[in-house]
């Protein structure tokens, strides 16, 4: 299989050849710098070459899109910049597509070290569905670049870090789930994510629970309800003290109810 690969990566005020480098990034790159300056630049990394743009704007959904807008390789692989990537992984992501020919999307596993300690992002192989999508970020995406572009797919700009505070990679899968599109998991690691501090969780505030209700207005005009019962029985443990079941519904109804308007 000689398709060729290319990582996508959305950065904020970084020295991009010193980034790459950490990143341990293996194959050609795209990175969207947002700085306060507009500016491109190209240079060679191990015989791959990396670009960078820089952009005077802000959003990760954005910052997304300009990449995918000028990738050009066959598999696309959404990176941020607190990975580090194992020595081997364009071989790992080759043979998956290998065995799974007529898959759109695999979805990789990565190791996520936090205060909590170590968790896997995926623990078995298998299909992604609707019931089991809204588990995976975008850290754990690759895809074949023709048919997310043959369907029109590109990431919200209204989520992730905008207007709301996350979300644009479960719209992103659910759209492509929604274009019945072939999206497969795998257990093999591909890379190490360090989150020392989410640029988004601030704790389970009146904010989170609004832009909870409004992601899942988005995700589903019919069944947003369910999602957001589910979330509220699921969770309920993790909620402060002073959060109830019934208060964070209601929040989160209300967050429903100001996307659709």
């Amino acid at each position: 299989m000689n398709d060729s690969i290319e990582m996508l990566i959305s950065t904020m005020n970084t020295v991009s050849q010193s980034l790459v480098k950490k990143m341990n990034i293996q194959t050609n790159a795209i990175v969207i710098n947002q700085t306060n300056q507009v500016k491109y630049n190209m240079f060679h990394l191990d015989k791959n070459t990396i670009q960078e743009y820089q952009f005077n704007e802000r959003g990760i959904g954005l910052s997304r899109n300009n990449a995918l807008l000028r990738a050009t390789a066959d598999i696309c692989m959404m990176a941020d910049d607190d990975m580090v990537y194992v020595d081997n992984y364009p071989d790992l992501v080759k043979s998956e597509y290998e065995k799974y020919p007529d898959a759109d999307m695999i979805l990789f596993n990565v190791r996520i070290h936090d205060e909590k300690g170590t968790q896997e992002k995926v623990d078995q192989n298998g299909k992604v569905h609707y019931f089991n999508s809204l588990r995976y970020g975008t850290v754990t995406f690759s895809f074949r670049r023709d048919s997310v572009l043959r369907h029109n797919i590109f990431f919200s700009q209204l989520f992730g870090g905008a207007k709301y505070g996350n979300g644009e990679d479960s719209i992103f899968l659910w759209d492509c789930l929604k274009a019945n599109m072939n999206i497969r998991k795998s257990t093999k690691i591909i890379a190490d994510v360090y989150n020392e501090e989410s640029t988004w969780f601030k704790g389970f505030d009146e904010k989170f629970f609004l832009d909870r209700g409004a992601l899942y207005r988005a995700l589903s005009k019919r069944f947003y309800k369910l999602l957001i019962w589910q979330y509220a029985i699921r969770k309920r443990h993790t909620f402060p003290e002073n959060m109830s079941v019934f208060e964070s519904i209601q929040l989160m109804l209300r967050g429903a109810r100001t996307f659709s308007q």
